[in-house]
């Protein structure tokens, strides 16, 4: 069941809507907020590859905004593209990255349930695949990483209550592990998918996550076509990926939602209750992975979207999973 859109989340959906600034504005603009975020550690502005700038620049100039194209290399960040295999696979190697099928997990873990009912293995990951990889360096450089969600029953949560139905485990390298074998009735025959990574770059097209902010209000008539152009021809997965930003614009402010919802506020109540520093707090929020629900390998029953985990970046620096939230957005 798609959970209700939120009547409050106007007020608190920050997008650039403001009127159109003059060209000669618009470089002094960037340029100082390029500069505020130099002593920033979340700073998304890093080198990308003069090979992906020359083909962001052939995009913009396809759609006649070829002047546009260096003011977004800043806000092109690194992600850890996901592969999913087209066909499932037998036998899998412990500890290889893979969707759905069998976890590996250690000898005294026990299934997780929501609402009484076990949640659906979603996928993990071994994280010594991404080493490589520009952006990787934001994850534990070993040790899997294993999602549990209810596939089948996709939502977004509204109350502190509902994180529950996500559960992810981290398991050290040195913790040895093995393929689950009490598994629920519901899943044994689950196929597996293997998924391999490579380099991706994600491209700011959710106006409200906040490393793009800057971006959108001092090039209020950035073309979207571009950017869309980019994402989804330059990013090898089309935002199946570990790291960087949402995939689509997104109708609610997400970061916001997951900070809210982690101070124990129930989303159903007004806004004059929201606390008056959970907007710049949200900020913290980043996006761990993403997965396009509408896979039939995730799920065969429900429409286009996509499912979105989140964590605080300080929680991600000490490798702490306990307080990843979700989001499902339709598309």
């Amino acid at each position: 069941m798609v959970a209700p859109r939120k009547h409050w989340q106007s007020q608190w959906h920050s997008r650039a809507r403001k009127s159109p600034k003059s060209a000669s504005l618009i470089a002094p603009l960037l340029t100082a907020s390029l500069e505020s975020m130099a002593g920033d550690p979340h700073n998304p502005c890093r080198p990308i590859p003069a090979s992906l700038q020359e083909a962001v620049v052939q995009r913009f100039a396809k759609k006649g905004f070829e002047h546009q194209a260096a003011l977004v290399f800043p806000y092109i960040l690194p992600a850890v593209a996901l592969d999913v295999a087209s066909e499932p696979c037998g036998s899998v190697p412990v500890g290889r990255s893979r969707l759905r099928g069998i976890p590996d997990v250690p000898a005294d873990w026990n299934w997780p349930e929501f609402s009484g009912e076990p949640l659906d293995f979603l996928a993990q990951f071994w994280l010594s695949e991404f080493r490589e990889f520009a952006g990787a360096e934001l994850l534990p450089a070993d040790g899997t990483l294993s999602f549990f969600y209810p596939v089948d029953r996709p939502f977004s949560p509204s109350r502190p209550d509902e994180q529950g139905a996500l559960s992810v485990y981290f398991f050290p390298a040195y913790q040895e592990v093995a393929p689950a074998t009490d598994l629920p009735t519901c899943l044994r025959d689950s196929p597996t998918w293997l998924i391999t990574a490579s380099q991706g770059w994600s491209f700011p097209l959710d106006r409200s996550y906040r490393p793009a902010r800057d971006l959108y209000e001092a090039v209020p008539s950035l073309d979207e076509g571009a950017l869309i152009d980019c994402e989804f021809g330059l990013n090898p997965t089309a935002g199946v990926q570990f790291l960087g930003y949402p995939s689509r614009e997104q109708e609610s402010d997400l970061q916001l939602e997951c900070e809210l919802l982690s101070r124990g506020f129930d989303l159903r109540r007004d806004p004059h209750d929201v606390p008056v520093d959970a907007d710049s707090a949200a900020a913290e929020w980043m996006v761990l992975v993403q997965f396009q629900h509408s896979d039939r390998r995730i799920c065969p029953h429900f429409e286009d979207g996509y499912l979105h985990f989140w964590i605080r970046r300080d929680h991600l620096a000490r490798a702490d999973f306990s307080q990843v939230w979700f989001q499902w957005c339709v598309s």
